[in-house]
């Protein structure tokens, strides 16, 4: 009994801790020769590597948001992406953030 509990509680701990949105697909262009779309966005406190067995936590005001992303090379040739370019934009604080 005390293990199920233990384990309920623990349950309830991660599914706060985690929240996953699911976004229409739609195709937009990143550069010239690149097009992306978004599969899925993903906020949570805490990102563990399993095979490393690593675990990152946000600071409490914080979160980690995960974004899924589909790129596309139209071009013959290996494109480099610039993530210096790419922003996140949070339509609830009217913020820019920068991806790392």
């Amino acid at each position: 009994m005390k293990k199920t509990i233990l384990l309920f509680i623990i349950s309830l701990l991660l599914v706060s801790c985690y929240s996953s949105s699911k976004v229409i697909s739609k195709q937009y262009n990143y550069t010239k020769n690149i097009d992306f779309s978004i599969i899925k966005i993903e906020e949570s406190k805490i990102i563990l590597d399993e095979p490393g067995n690593r675990s990152w936590h946000a600071n409490s005001d914080d979160k980690f948001v995960l974004v899924h992303l589909t790129l596309i090379n139209k071009s013959e040739n290996t494109e480099e992406l610039n993530f210096e370019d790419l922003l996140l934009y949070s339509y609830k604080t009217d913020t820019f953030y920068k991806t790392e």
